[in-house]
């Protein structure tokens, strides 16, 4: 993990990002590191596409620093890409503060993120 809470992976994925560190958060809240974890949310939560982003893009996570000022850099014209939905999925993982063997679908209805701006 760095200063940041980032978690990087290996090969290809050598740097800090939301999937690695996705399933990152989620190990360590399932081993009782919470502080860790807390560590590594607060890194994920500043990878969230925001209110400076187009509508559609709101409220899901960026592949890591780089991806999110490219995005930012697009304007108005900045879509979600392939990257940014598999790390908007690994990132709910350490979101969600529970281990996966915890996590249940009883209750759950079909719902979107909302961002107020």
């Amino acid at each position: 993990m760095n200063s940041a809470g980032g978690v990087k992976g290996a090969g290809p994925t050598n740097t800090a990002n939301a999937n690695s560190t996705g399933l990152a958060v989620m190990s360590f809240d399932s081993a009782g590191y919470k502080t860790l974890g807390s560590k590594g949310r607060s890194y994920l939560r500043s990878l969230r596409f925001g209110c400076a982003y187009p509508t559609g893009m709101r409220g899901a996570v960026a592949y890591n620093k780089a991806r999110l000022t490219e995005a930012g850099a697009q304007g108005p014209s900045a879509k979600l890409i392939d990257q940014d939905l598999r790390a908007t999925t690994q990132a709910v993982l350490g979101f969600s503060g529970r281990s996966l063997l915890t996590i249940s679908n009883a209750g759950a209805r079909f719902s979107s993120p909302r961002v107020s701006c």
